[in-house]
């Protein structure tokens, strides 16, 4: 028994570590054999050659395929369309690609062949497809993702692609079909590089959205992330700024979605295994403007002589959100609360706060953010605490601060965001269960090889990814229950 304790407290930092861990960085062109259509997406109807020719047969056990495909008509209901071959020259096939509709498989080697089913049709929009050959004891076993989603397929052991004279062939197959970042490695993919790439759409082009400098606006089918630690975690979670948001811009429809982790500070933000690092995270939840709470625990954690560090770490933190999208919004930190003995007189610290108050708002005007204020009067008589302790928010709290933070926007509160609430506190409760699942070391991280992990009637099939993706379509419903109740709410007068 004592055997077992030491090696328990010998091996919990390192089991530790891998269930939490930092961004690490992601070289996407690690072993990267063949790449083609990184800028414009080209048509069909093409024969790439191999970038080298070897001198000999080479296999290759491990490989990731990855591509984008955009197809403009249906396809082929009975015999499927075949879009990409991967195939010796003038010999046999080594991959393919094909489609039937709302389908993709990927044939490799000898007909083995791996399936899966998107959300939504396959016409009309850009689809990603990652085939991966991953060695696993002493066989290869198929992966297939679609859309950064892995499909639940029975693994079966894969012979080496074996290489010397290839070729890519983009078919003609008559559906309108484009091409995009068809990429070939020499290795297995992660999770993270997966996600990475499934998130590099070819039609994004941000950068092409208006930042929103000195006035709040709020684009059609705006993607609004909220960052920061628990003060915006509170906030998400009490749902009245989200309301007032629906209800002051429902012709837009706008979507909230909460990024925020309850330790998060611009120094650190540790996520589980394979999470991904930010600028994953706000390309897989397709951000298109940017709220960012900091300021209060940075500031209750190293005092006024934090303030040029905080400075540095949020200005690199703004460079990385702008890097997706220029809508930003910097929320001003609110003060802490006078709390009653034993608990610590924390209002103390407001002096030193007003300083990183001001980092947040130069940096605001630097990088031409929208700088939500919440105005004067934060000392007024209420019969209500802000805080619980002095620093961590109340429900009340969480909804006077949310609130404020439309004030400099002109925005003003309405009494109907209570009738709207529990819509968005059912909303956010699908989306919390969604991006931040208990089980993520079961769906992604270091025990998808556990039997719980597995279907239980067939233990090579995958069913928790699949499984979780539905609840995309739960919050989708919720979404459209919310738009309506908000136009309905905003025909009536305030």
């Amino acid at each position: 028994m004592l055997f077992r304790l030491l090696l328990l407290i010998l091996f919990l930092p390192v089991w530790l570590n891998a269930q939490v861990s930092r961004s690490a960085s992601i070289d996407l062109q690690s072993e990267l054999l063949a790449s083609f259509f990184e800028g414009t997406p080209l048509p069909s109807d093409l024969v790439l050659f191999w970038p080298q020719e070897f001198s000999e047969e080479t296999e290759v056990d491990e490989y990731s395929l990855t591509l984008w495909f955009h197809v403009r008509q249906r396809p082929d209901m009975e015999h499927g369309n075949c879009i990409l071959m991967f195939h010796e020259f003038d010999k046999y096939t080594l991959l393919n690609v094909d489609l039937m509709p709302g389908l993709v498989s990927v044939r490799a080697g000898r007909n083995r062949s791996f399936s899966g089913s998107t959300e939504g049709p396959l016409e009309g929009r850009w689809v990603n497809v990652t085939f991966i050959a991953r060695k696993s004891g002493k066989q290869t076993i198929g992966e297939l993702w679609l859309d950064g989603v892995e499909q639940p397929n029975r693994s079966e052991s894969l012979l080496p692609l074996v290489i010397k004279e290839s070729v890519f062939e983009v078919a003609d197959c008559s559906l309108g079909l484009q091409i995009s970042r068809l990429r070939l490695y020499h290795r297995a993919l992660t999770r993270t590089e997966v996600l990475t790439l499934a998130s590099m759409r070819p039609d994004q082009n941000q950068e092409r959205l208006p930042a929103i400098s000195s006035r709040l606006s709020i684009n059609k089918d705006e993607i609004i992330a909220l960052l920061g630690g628990s003060e915006a975690a509170a906030i998400a979670e009490e749902g009245s700024l989200e309301s007032l948001l629906m209800l002051s811009y429902a012709a837009q429809k706008p979507k909230l979605r909460s990024l925020a982790w309850e330790t998060d500070t611009v120094f650190r933000q540790d996520r589980p295994l394979n999470f991904g690092d930010l600028t994953l995270q706000l390309r897989r939840s397709e951000a298109t403007c940017v709220f960012l709470m900091f300021g209060r625990q940075e500031c209750l954690e190293r005092g006024e002589s934090g303030v040029e560090e905080f400075r540095v770490a949020l200005d690199q933190m703004i460079e990385t959100c702008k890097a997706v999208t220029p809508r930003l919004v910097i929320v001003e930190a609110a003060p802490f609360e006078k709390c009653a003995p034993p608990l610590p007189d924390l209002s103390a610290k407001n002096e030193a706060l007003a300083k990183y108050n001001e980092v947040l708002r130069t940096l605001a005007e630097k990088h031409g953010a929208f700088f939500a204020s919440s105005g004067e009067g934060w000392n007024h008589q209420r019969s209500y605490r802000l805080t619980s302790d002095g620093v961590n928010l109340t429900r009340e709290g969480a909804r006077e601060i949310g609130l404020r933070m439309l004030t400099s926007a002109g925005v003003i509160e309405r009494p109907d965001v209570t009738t709207l609430r529990p819509l968005i506190q059912a909303k956010n409760k699908l989306w919390h269960e969604y991006w931040r699942p208990s089980n993520w070391a079961f769906l992604y991280g270091d025990r998808t090889a556990q039997p719980s992990s597995r279907d239980h009637l067939n233990p090579q099939v995958r069913w928790f990814p699949k499984e979780l993706e539905k609840y995309q379509g739960m919050i989708r419903e919720k979404e459209e229950a919310i738009w309506k109740q908000a136009e309905q709410l905003g025909r009536k007068v305030p």
